[in-house]
């Protein structure tokens, strides 16, 4: 904010400045000429003349002789900032990776992870994957300033985790990863590789991730987190068998003793209901027995009225009128005990599963289904608008079966 107030002055401040050191330039001797260069061009960048900077840095290498070595290897690194932020990775590489020929170097480390971008940005990800790897591994970089701070560690093994994740990974490559990253990255580095895995479409090598993860000594929120995705992606994968044994593993995890007043605990369920609610719109014309039984186990575990719903109307379209008779009516139950007729939403969905219930159950040709269904619309919702209807079916019933009460 600064920067923007006083941006006038600053500029001013500059110019200045650049005019202090072109009236000193010749006057310097060769061994401080070249910081004083150096300096000159950083300042041209900051006023907006990034071709003067460029000019500098390139008569300090073209002079190098009449340098420092540590002062040429900076030149080649500004150089080589410039390109890589104007997009010009060829340009970018070459000089970092002329920099890096200098023993003296003293930013030999960002040398090295600036190359190993521009190796990325040019498409070569594997070469840039190694480079990380040598980068965080290898102590001959330990004498560089700067880079071996923590921050720069995270950087770096996150953007490790990035080149994985574009590479693909064998399960090798997560101890690495692991071992690579400072103390306090470890987990996160790997959520990040799943979570990038995933998003690129590389669901396999997702679930090792996800799968590795849930080995780890981790608090029982990041274990459901990864179990819920490890569900996610195994419905990605379209394996019904492997997505119900997980879904059964994080309804189990999410019925857990931590689970009672525990925020996650309630992401995590919206997160495993959404991930029944795509699956059911996605088999919305022909839903598979797989389907109905995950909106079972889900409704059966949290009381949860609309997956009894959805799993009614599922059996509906496949013509499993008993089972979907069972649906409804335990949506229907369910709902009475939540005072349905204050909550629009809620109404409209108990009204109809009582509704549907009855239907459901004559389409059965089940004499005694019909009854049942009469008798719970008529427990359920004696002040429904369809009461004095279905009192009338159910005397019908009666007469039709010559069975009076």
């Amino acid at each position: 904010k600064g920067e923007s107030i006083h941006k006038n002055k600053i500029q001013s401040d500059r110019q200045k400045a650049l005019k202090i050191y072109a009236a000193v330039d010749d006057k310097l001797p060769n061994s401080e000429k070249g910081k004083v260069l150096l300096q000159e061009a950083y300042l041209y960048s900051l006023t907006s003349n990034e071709n003067k900077s460029i000019s500098i840095y390139q008569d300090i290498i073209k002079k190098r002789k009449y340098h420092r070595p540590d002062i040429v290897a900076l030149a080649y690194v500004q150089l080589g900032d410039i390109y890589f932020y104007r997009g010009e990775f060829k340009k970018a590489l070459y000089n970092f990776d002329e920099s890096l020929k200098i023993d003296k170097n003293p930013r030999k480390a960002y040398s090295y992870y600036r190359s190993a971008w521009s190796d990325f940005n040019l498409g070569d990800s594997q070469k840039a994957q190694r480079k990380l790897i040598k980068l965080l591994s290898d102590d001959s970089f330990s004498g560089s300033k700067v880079p071996t701070s923590a921050s720069f560690k995270d950087d770096a093994s996150r953007d490790l985790a990035t080149f994985m994740a574009k590479n693909g990974i064998k399960t090798s490559d997560l101890q690495l990863l692991a071992n690579l990253s400072p103390e306090g990255s470890k987990r996160k580095n790997l959520v990040y590789l799943a979570s990038e895995l995933d998003r690129t479409g590389k669901k396999q090598s997702a679930l090792i991730v996800w799968k590795k993860l849930g080995t780890k000594d981790l608090s029982f929120e990041d274990q459901l987190e990864g179990q819920i995705k490890i569900t996610r992606i195994q419905y990605d994968l379209g394996n019904k068998k492997n997505l119900i044994k997980e879904l059964n593993t994080s309804i189990s995890m999410l019925k857990n003793s931590p689970c009672p007043d525990n925020t996650e605990c309630a992401i995590g369920q919206q997160n495993l209901k959404k991930i029944l609610a795509d699956w059911g719109k996605s088999e919305e014309r022909e839903p598979s027995t797989e389907l109905i039984f995950a909106f079972k186990v889900f409704s059966e575990s949290f009381s949860d009225y609309e997956m009894s719903f959805w799993a009614a109307q599922a059996s509906m379209k496949r013509k499993d009128y008993q089972q979907a008779f069972e649906g409804f009516r335990n949506a229907a139950l369910i709902l009475s005990k939540l005072n349905p007729t204050k909550d629009p939403k809620k109404d409209k969905i108990f009204n109809n599963s009582l509704l549907n219930a009855i239907e459901s159950a004559e389409r059965s040709n089940s004499k005694e289904l019909k009854l049942v269904s009469y008798k719970l619309y008529l427990d359920l919702n004696p002040t429904g608008k369809n009461f004095y209807l279905v009192k009338y079916q159910m005397a019908h019933w009666y007469y039709d079966y010559n069975k009076y009460p």
